[in-house]
């Protein structure tokens, strides 16, 4: 039934999305632009008695469950084209030859259920040009930057209601060529597709294949005008559109492909000038243009200056300034540039928020401890503002509550500022939120008494020269409670390499943070099974040792003591983290430093 191979994937993507009307035709038809004749006059100037019409079979062009939409009014047979073919079906249906319509819907002229006599002199009318029925659609391929026509495009048309999706034509665009469809639905779950390939030389698909298709609906109009713009592959982007998530505090990245919305660029007079599109660069002649989105369903809407949000964000940042943007951006091109920035502020759902739970025990009891003075900091890596501060109570649980920062990295930072004489441990537990949409963080926060020792150590070293480099980063212990791997607790975090510190009986694992290491350079060693059978560096270590890599150790402490030493080793970084055979010169080079396997060098 389609004629597009690319209009199953269109089809798909166009129904996720949304509806974008199409401009008015600049010059819309009326009564005066029809001929004076009659229906009888037109079929004798094709030759046909009236008083005599040919019997025609029915053609099967439709799957019956086609039959249940109107494509184009007057498409009695389902052909495609509106002409004496449909009126004399529709005649001996009526007159009871034939027992059903190749698409009823399509004969229902008048919309009223009921396929009877008036239909057949609606048809008769429209088909005289007497009169118009559905929405009529004029298409034009014209070249983005200059607005000349383009010919040699192959271009299809295709509409879409509900789950059914149809083509209506297909043609090659040619030098000043309008090609006109009349009878169209233009009920608002009609949707239609023009989508252009088979470019001819000079335009391609650089801007992928957005320039190519639009989408659109009649919106209450019954005369539209399509110019279907494509890009010269030499024609340069000059317009770039951002959404700034203000929840986030960032920008879509300098993206190309905007995540949260479509956008619909048109001329300042709402002619169409791109089919609603994804993507964020633009090619742009000067002119006067109207920019908007439509936001998809997120937990993110367009910001209200108004709002208690942007007074929040304005208390953070006071030198910023918002203008409503809900009802799109007015702007010009001039000189090959836009005249302001093209960014839509965005800002939580009403009434939306996220929280923080905080739960404190004592790591000997499993009791709720009383009396740890933590604090909050939102944005802890850019503004890093205290918000609130607290001391925990006989429950052990306090819920931060109302927070409307989500940045994905590092949205909050729990922080203890002290613990209860007596206690130890305690880290700096970081949150992150991708949307402020009532969601929660829970932290668990396991202190022991302070009675043991401090036994426990790190040390880590270079494997490429055999130096020790405890100054290169911090690193946190965690202690497991069972095999179930959520059944953990932080117990310390930005330990120093070479502090000691101590823990009570039980299961733990050390973890090297590595953002230091890694911006050196440097990098874990995998003890990933070597299949080559040559030597690896991973070869060196054994795989009991550690935890799959070489900076994360598992270990346990028996009557305050650690079962082993905590090593953690790094080497220069390699896309394969030590797991390729090395070469005769690499291999003689370890050996010598460290010999057959590694040994712990003496503290």
């Amino acid at each position: 039934m389609f004629n597009s191979k690319r209009f199953t994937a269109m089809l798909a993507a166009i129904l996720s999305a949304c509806t974008l009307a199409a401009a008015p035709a600049a010059h819309a038809l009326d009564d005066t632009d029809v001929p004076a004749m009659s229906y009888e006059d037109i079929l004798r100037a094709k030759g046909i008695d009236p008083d005599n019409m040919p019997e025609e079979e029915p053609e099967d062009y439709i799957d019956p469950e086609y039959a249940e939409i109107c494509t184009r009014f007057g498409d009695v047979n389902y052909d495609k084209v509106i002409g004496i073919a449909d009126a004399v079906q529709l005649q001996r249906y009526l007159l009871g030859d034939l027992e059903s319509l190749g698409n009823w819907r399509n004969a229902d002229i008048n919309g009223d259920g009921d396929i009877n006599a008036a239909d057949f002199s609606l048809l008769k009318q429209q088909i005289a040009g007497l009169r118009r029925t559905g929405g009529t659609l004029a298409v034009s391929v014209v070249d983005m930057m200059t607005g000349e026509p383009v010919p040699g495009a192959s271009v299809s048309i295709f509409a879409v209601c509900g789950e059914y999706g149809y083509d209506l034509g297909s043609w090659t665009s040619e030098e000043n060529q309008v090609v006109f469809f009349s009878g169209l639905p233009t009920e608002e779950d009609y949707r239609y597709i023009i989508d252009c390939s088979n470019l001819p030389e000079g335009y391609g698909n650089e801007y992928g294949n957005w320039d190519q298709q639009m989408n659109f609906s009649f919106e209450g109009k019954t005369d539209l005008a399509v110019n279907v713009r494509l890009i010269r592959q030499d024609a340069e982007p000059n317009v770039h559109v951002r959404l700034y998530d203000w929840a986030m505090d960032s920008a879509e990245a300098d993206t190309h492909y905007l995540i949260h919305g479509l956008i619909d660029l048109r001329s300042a007079d709402g002619t169409q000038v791109y089919g609603m599109t994804p993507h964020a660069d633009f090619a742009l002649p000067d002119g006067d243009y109207h920019l908007n989105i439509k936001m998809h369903e997120c937990p993110l809407q367009l910001l209200d200056p108004e709002s208690d949000f942007a007074a929040h964000i304005k208390e953070i940042h006071p030198d910023v300034e918002f203008t409503d943007k809900r009802n799109g951006i007015d702007f010009s091109v001039k000189d090959g540039q836009p005249d302001k920035d093209l960014t839509f502020d965005l800002s939580p759902l009403p009434g939306k928020s996220n929280s923080i739970t905080v739960n404190c025990m004592n790591s000997n009891t499993g009791e709720p401890l009383e009396g740890v003075k933590f604090e909050l900091i939102e944005a802890p890596e850019t503004y890093a503002k205290k918000i609130a501060e607290w001391t925990s109570d006989a429950t052990g649980t306090h819920n931060f509550e109302g927070l409307l920062h989500s940045d994905y990295r590092a949205a909050y930072a729990v922080r203890v500022v002290s613990v209860p004489e007596g206690f130890a441990g305690g880290y700096e537990g970081v949150t992150a939120f991708g949307y402020v949409y009532d969601y929660n963080y829970t932290m668990n926060y396991a202190f022991f008494e302070d009675t043991l020792p401090k036994t426990v150590s790190a040390r880590c070293y270079n494997f490429e020269d055999g130096s020790q480099i405890n100054d290169i980063d911090t690193y946190e212990i965690w202690r497991i409670y069972s095999e179930n791997p959520v059944d953990m607790n932080l117990v310390y975090n930005n330990v120093k390499l070479g502090e000691k510190v101590s823990l009570p009986d039980g299961t733990y694992e050390a973890c090297l943070i590595g953002r230091s290491a890694a911006q050196q350079g440097l990098s874990f060693i995998s003890l990933a099974e070597n299949s080559s059978g040559a030597k690896t560096a991973a070869d060196f270590f054994d795989p009991d040792y550690y935890f799959g890599m070489t900076i994360n150790i598992k270990f346990n402490v028996v009557n305050g003591q650690p079962d082993k030493d905590l090593v953690f080793f790094l080497k220069n970084y390699e896309p394969s983290y030590g797991t390729e055979p090395l070469t005769a010169e690499e291999l003689a080079k370890y050996e010598a430093i460290w010999g057959s396997k590694v040994t712990f060098p003496a503290e």
